[in-house]
């Protein structure tokens, strides 16, 4: 919010601005939501992902969720015995 001087009333009166207050209720009230999906399986991935990350993690709010899917190899062996 801006503020500017009214003359008429001599004190100063807030501006409404659209930008200025979407950026406040983004800072303030974000909610969100990250979903990795099945890239983190390997440690060598991992590693090479490390910095961007650890940038996603540190720019979560309060109330910010990371859902990490994942999966694991089924061999033939295991898929017959099991279907």
């Amino acid at each position: 919010m801006g503020q500017w001087w009214d003359e008429e009333y001599q004190q100063y009166e807030e501006i409404y601005d659209p930008v200025g207050a979407a950026a406040d209720a983004e800072r303030l009230f974000r909610y969100r939501l990250v979903i990795l999906s099945n890239f983190l399986t390997l440690e060598s991935e991992a590693e090479q992902f490390e910095k961007d990350l650890r940038m996603l993690f540190e720019d979560l709010k309060a109330r910010g969720v990371v859902l990490v899917l994942g999966a694991t190899v089924i061999s033939q062996k295991t898929r017959k015995a099991k279907y």
